[in-house]
């Protein structure tokens, strides 16, 4: 089976330890054993701004507008599925697709 990684975007510091990115770990409390199950938990937030290349990127994301000449594919992306209209008709799609599957899954 593969790893799965589970990623958290939010708007704010959702442990409130003034980090942009959190690992989560899981760990037997009794013994403080690290499990490696294939699963991975990573929170990521816009609120905190640490200086690192992650909250950079959130910083983008959370303005997101023109070309970013530091992430320069990264915002050519965003500038296709935000402004050029075959973009925003694919994002659309497939947000529709998602809420379908989300809707069978109920």
């Amino acid at each position: 089976m593969p790893d799965v990684y589970l990623i958290f975007l939010t708007k704010f510091d959702i442990f409130r330890e003034k980090h942009t990115i959190y690992h989560m770990e899981r760990v037997i409390k009794e013994t403080g054993t690290v499990v490696e199950n294939g699963t991975h938990e990573i929170y990521v937030n816009t609120a905190i701004d640490d200086g690192t290349e992650i909250a950079k990127r959130m910083q983008y994301f959370k303005k997101s507008t023109g070309v970013h000449q530091k992430f320069q594919k990264l915002s050519n992306r965003v500038q296709y599925f935000k402004e050029s209209q075959k973009g925003v008709t694919e994002m659309c799609e497939l947000v529709e697709e998602y809420a379908k599957n989300m809707q069978k899954r109920k």
